[in-house]
């Protein structure tokens, strides 16, 4: 147990090292790259030339959807590089060299301080018929205080060379076969989807190969709810007499070969081996069923009602309902009978749930779940209501969640007003986009966004919206919303909240803010003279639109009791570990 605190503890310092920014981190400039000639380079390499040696202020390289045929480097002298494509599933820079673990890498960063979101990297050696297995590594990172959020890596050997510094991944996919996470990183791994290929020769793949050198060295790979899919393979063999490795609440198919892991060189010295699991469990996650829908007919149903109505009441096994990319014009709901559905898209972009109901905050919304354990990712739900011209702006929820136990990855709300009924019940949102203009995260949720894109957008006659409209009744009530590391951003303006009850709970922490936030950032409604029970505050957030100098008086200062309750999950809203419980998705690349 000391050395699984020491892992966890430490995760929680390097999520700290990358989580802490400063108004003074702000951007200080951004370069495009567009194949089309559309931007400022062609090239991603020319965007990263371009850049002076020795830069202490954050640039941004935004790459354009498309696939760059190039070997990408960030030398050692050019810190502060954030590298931003559009969707891994769009944006992809691939290569393909093999023979050598360092310079066949398609992407390398040696300088500290590095960023990526939203990109692929991938090697095309292996992947081409009739060439010999090699090193052929699609990333090294090769320098301290690197972190990817929503990035692939593509190879089938040393996908991924994890080599020096402390680095942190989230919600990436990792697809090789032999040693293709592997390196002396000190790293965590969170929410990651590791994809076990097949290659002619190999019965038996290797994820990892960590090659910590010795008792006194404080690196390691730490996985923490991650997922394991695809062929046949060793958790890990150990690179380095002192290899260290730990899967922790993760899920595993079977691909996982019995005996879990190789100490390879070191048989017969594993002692000083630290290969660990903790409280991880088979992929299945207790799946018992998977329905496909698909308007093309190739599935098992072409409507998403239809497969939510063939479940069985009081299901008590989790379901997968797998949705095809194709924009589905029906309204959907969950009756409260039919618990442990998940409900699985391809991606937020690809597939989306859309009617244009409008009129009533329940019973015109796209989308409704009224049962617990619900799992939704990859997918929108959408109201045109408003968004068809000359119809009258009115209620017109894109979806209502009505029941406990409900989680969100990777999906969008779209709408104008009341776009996410937040009703009832303890929910997580995380990497989501949230779009409308009034009101539209509303309810008395218990609930917590985590990385997510809030978008204010513009109606006619609407001077100014409202993100939240929190309705929590009593100083007893323990609902609220907290947005944590989010993003607001917008054409629009508008409040961060208003009043929907007299003791209304939101709070944004450590989020960027667009100038699309009023100044006072927050209306008291119809509790105007009644603002002492109202609980909306900021802490430690950045961009203009958090600027506080003319914010009003009566806004919330925590104490850090306060804070403690609030932003720790497990504490506010995942007591009994509900979340880690629940079945991921598998990240379609």
């Amino acid at each position: 147990m000391q050395l699984l605190s020491f892992f966890l503890h430490s995760s929680v310092l390097v999520l700290a090292l990358f989580m802490s920014t400063k108004a003074d981190d702000e951007i200080s400039k951004t370069l495009i790259v567009d194949q089309s000639g559309h931007g400022d380079f062609t090239d991603i390499q020319s965007a990263i030339d371009s850049i002076p040696s020795d830069n202490n202020a954050w640039i941004v390289v935004r790459v354009k959807a498309g696939i760059y045929n190039e070997m990408v480097n960030i030398p050692r002298d050019k810190p502060k590089i954030y590298l931003q494509g559009e969707s891994k599933q769009s944006t992809i820079i691939q290569f393909g060299d093999g023979g050598d673990s360092i310079k066949s890498s398609t992407f390398s960063s040696n300088a500290d301080d590095f960023v990526a979101t939203d990109i692929t990297f991938k090697n095309t050696h292996n992947l081409e018929p009739g060439k010999p297995l090699t090193w052929a590594p699609a990333a090294l990172i090769n320098a301290d205080k690197a972190s990817f959020y929503r990035c692939g890596f593509v190879s089938v050997q040393d996908t991924l060379t994890d080599s020096h510094g402390r680095h942190y991944f989230e919600n990436c996919y990792i697809e090789g076969v032999v040693d293709f996470i592997w390196g002396n990183g000190r790293s965590i791994f969170q929410g990651c989807v590791i994809n076990v290929t097949t290659s002619s020769g190999h019965p038996a793949g290797y994820i990892t190969a960590q090659a910590r050198d010795s008792a006194a060295d404080d690196t390691g790979f730490v996985f923490k709810d991650c997922s394991i899919i695809g062929s046949s393979a060793y958790l890990g063999r150990a690179y380095r007499s002192y290899a260290r490795v730990l899967f922790f609440r993760t899920k595993m198919s079977a691909s996982i070969v019995p005996e879990g892991w190789s100490a390879w060189h070191y048989v017969g010295k594993d002692s000083v081996l630290v290969l660990a699991l903790f409280m991880s469990t088979k992929a299945d996650g207790g799946i018992s069923k998977t329905l496909i829908v698909d308007q093309s007919g190739r599935g098992d149903f072409t409507s998403i009602q239809s497969a939510i109505d063939s479940i069985p009441s009081k299901n008590n096994v989790w379901t997968l309902v797998h949705v095809k990319a194709g924009v589905y014009n029906e309204m959907v709901n969950i009756p409260r009978d039919k618990p442990k559905i998940h409900l699985q898209g391809e991606s937020r972009r690809s597939t989306i749930i859309q009617f244009g109901a409008g009129g009533d905050s329940s019973k015109s919304t796209t989308f409704s779940s009224h049962a617990e354990d619900f799992v939704a990712t990859d997918i929108t739900f959408k109201n045109t209501h408003n968004l068809e011209p000359g119809k009258p702006l009115t209620w017109a929820p894109a979806a209502l969640i009505n029941a406990d136990k409900a989680s969100f990855y990777r999906c969008g709300f779209v709408s104008v007003q009341d776009t996410l009924t937040d009703n009832k019940g303890r929910h997580y949102f995380e990497n989501c986009y949230i779009e409308g203009v009034m009101d539209f995260i509303w309810g008395n949720g218990r609930s917590i966004y985590q990385g997510c894109v809030i978008n204010v957008t513009t109606s006619p006659g609407h001077r100014a919206g409202y993100i939240t409209a929190q309705a929590r009744n009593s100083a007893a009530d323990n609902t609220g919303f907290v947005f944590k590391h989010s993003l607001i951003i917008g054409t629009g303006s508008a409040y961060l909240g208003r009043a929907y009850r007299p003791y209304s709970r939101v709070v944004f922490f450590r989020s960027k803010m667009s100038d699309s936030i009023v100044p006072q950032g927050w209306s008291a409604w119809h509790y105007v003279g009644k603002e002492s029970t109202i609980v909306f505050a900021e802490v430690d957030c950045i961009g203009v639109g958090a600027n506080k100098s003319k914010r009003v008086t009566w806004e919330k200062n925590l104490s850090p009791k306060e804070l403690k309750y609030l932003l720790k999950s497990n504490i506010f809203i995942n007591e009994e570990g509900w979340i880690q419980s629940q079945p991921k998705a598998t990240m379609v690349l």
